[in-house]
């Protein structure tokens, strides 16, 4: 049955009866898979007001809460559903990502170990406890369980991003991890979540797998391979590199184009690239800003990635580091 389909049953089955939690319950469910999550929610707080006991209902709005970045919510819908049926290994796996969100490290490795108990193959307990085993440096063991999920779930972006983070850490020396992320990341761009969800992987790799990957996509579709290095390295993060790295570029940058491309920074941007710039080149910069007018924000961004270009052949001339991936910043 399709989802348009088993939508209007569902609205059917509320007109006859409004307060048919399980009607409520199903719709949650259907909003949920079609990415409408403010409308899940609605529908599922109405399902559990109904029908209070409904653990699967008040479990899946802890996954709805947690889409929308209510995370002491989620953890609250979860911890509910769990008092209800104890013996669901989503509900505990969920609850152990939510805890990790919030930094309640012990909780979620708990939770995460409960999870797998219940079930041992459950994809998210396993990927969630391989963080935990590659913070301890048991990197192989960390290397299954990771392996373990995406021969199982091969589009799932989270452990991905946790294999990319491993081959990060282990400085990209091990030829089969790297391998395992090339042939899955050109393969499989639009599946997994699009240029910008490969970017993000990619940032968090060695340079050596970044450069095979992009490789590949070069040769499969060069435009599909220019929108991953453009969500790559974004104008804003210039304020991440050195002072010396930041004036290269100012060099090589024209000043009007700098005004525009600022139009569209962030406060901490603004702030490093006139610590970088003489006092009267920032001031003159600042009223090409103010007296320049508005300006399309579709003319900004295309300036920024003019800059941005530049940035990256500096970095393939070797003037200036692209720092990428952060052992320290992990996703379960």
């Amino acid at each position: 049955m399709s989802m348009d389909l088993m939508s209007a049953v569902c609205r059917k089955a509320l007109a006859l009866d409004s307060k048919s939690g399980a009607a409520y319950a199903e719709m949650g469910t259907i909003l949920h898979r079609q990415g409408r999550d403010w409308e899940a929610a609605e529908a599922l707080e109405r399902a559990v007001a109904l029908v209070p006991k409904n653990a699967r209902a008040r479990s899946l709005m802890g996954v709805v809460y947690g889409k929308l970045g209510r995370i002491q919510e989620s953890i609250l819908a979860f911890r509910r559903a769990q008092a209800l049926n104890p013996n669901d290994a989503d509900t505990w796996a969920n609850l152990g990502v939510a805890y990790y969100q919030t930094r309640r490290l012990e909780e979620a490795e708990e939770a995460f170990r409960q999870a797998q108990a219940l079930e041992p193959d459950n994809p998210t307990a396993k990927s969630g406890l391989g963080v935990f085993y590659q913070k301890r440096g048991k990197i192989e063991t960390a290397l299954r369980l990771f392996r373990e999920v995406l021969e199982v779930e091969p589009k799932n972006v989270q452990t991905l991003l946790n294999l990319a983070s491993v081959a990060y850490e282990t400085g990209d020396l091990e030829e089969s991890l790297s391998q395992d992320l090339q042939a899955i990341l050109a393969g499989q761009v639009t599946e997994i979540g699009g240029p910008k969800a490969v970017a993000e992987i990619l940032n968090r790799t060695g340079r050596s797998t970044e450069k095979a990957v992009l490789e590949r996509l070069d040769a499969q579709d060069p435009e599909l391979a220019e929108d991953v290095r453009n969500q790559m390295f974004v104008f804003d993060d210039i304020a991440n590199l050195t002072d010396r790295e930041i004036q290269l570029i100012l060099r090589e940058v024209d000043s009007k184009d700098l005004s525009t491309a600022l139009k569209g920074a962030n406060d901490e941007m603004k702030d490093r690239i006139f610590a970088n710039v003489s006092e009267r080149v920032g001031t003159m910069m600042k009223e090409e800003m103010d007296f320049s007018g508005p300006v399309r924000m579709s003319d900004v961004e295309e300036v920024q990635l003019r800059v941005v270009q530049t940035v990256r052949q500096l970095e393939e001339a070797g003037q200036v580091t692209i720092v990428r991936g952060d052992s320290n910043d992990q996703f379960v």
